[in-house]
């Protein structure tokens, strides 16, 4: 997958999770029984951390702002690779001193606000993505030892793709999904979703 999106589009070294993103965003839209090129938005959360220098790295807390890429006409999920780098590069250092500056609050409410708004869309394709990969979740220890298996408490809402670093294979992504039985039964069944993934259930 990473050579293809390097090859295919004009990005590079694009991440994991760009590559991850952009791939699932591509074939939840084919379970959808949609076209790749059905107009669709796909939101990520973008950590602050790293991009707020008064924070030390005992800070505990979210700290985040939501960024979105629009598709209308693309046809090779390489090709929202490119799309996912530009909605990333949006919340850049200038952005970040507006968020830390006066109208800081206003910022981040219209930032917030505009997930609202595309919700409400009629015949847009929604998707909401989240990854916790490079978080140091693995590390955490309460006492009883580090953690065999780390997820997210709950998936309540339809259309929610969340990313794990892969306990089983390094380097790899562990995804959870939430979609209705009858899209997920046509993800499970995609030959693309195959050739790249292993996977299972909960029930």
């Amino acid at each position: 997958m990473q050579q293809k999106a390097e090859d295919k589009s004009s990005i590079v070294k694009p991440t994991r999770v760009e590559i991850v993103t952009a791939f699932l965003w591509s074939r939840c839209l084919v379970a959808k029984g949609l076209e790749l090129s059905h107009k669709s938005i796909a939101f990520h959360p973008v950590n602050l951390r790293g991009r707020v220098p008064a924070l030390t790295e005992c800070s505990f807390g979210n700290i985040f702002q939501m960024t979105h890429a629009e598709n209308a006409g693309e046809t090779n999920w390489t090709g929202l690779v490119e799309k996912l780098r530009a909605a990333f590069g949006k919340i850049d250092s200038e952005y970040v001193k507006m968020l830390l500056g006066e109208k800081g609050c206003e910022v981040a409410k219209e930032n917030f606000q505009g997930i609202s708004k595309f919700l409400r869309l009629g015949n847009v394709a929604v998707l909401l993505f989240s990854s916790y990969c490079r978080f140091p979740i693995y590390e955490v220890d309460f006492g009883w030892g580090k953690p065999v298996w780390v997820s997210s408490a709950s998936f309540s809402i339809k259309d929610m793709i969340m990313l794990f670093d892969s306990v089983v294979s390094r380097g790899g992504i562990e995804v959870w999904i939430v979609m209705a039985d009858q899209e997920m039964e046509r993800l499970r069944q995609d030959s693309e979703i195959q050739r790249f993934t292993s996977s299972f259930a909960l029930s």
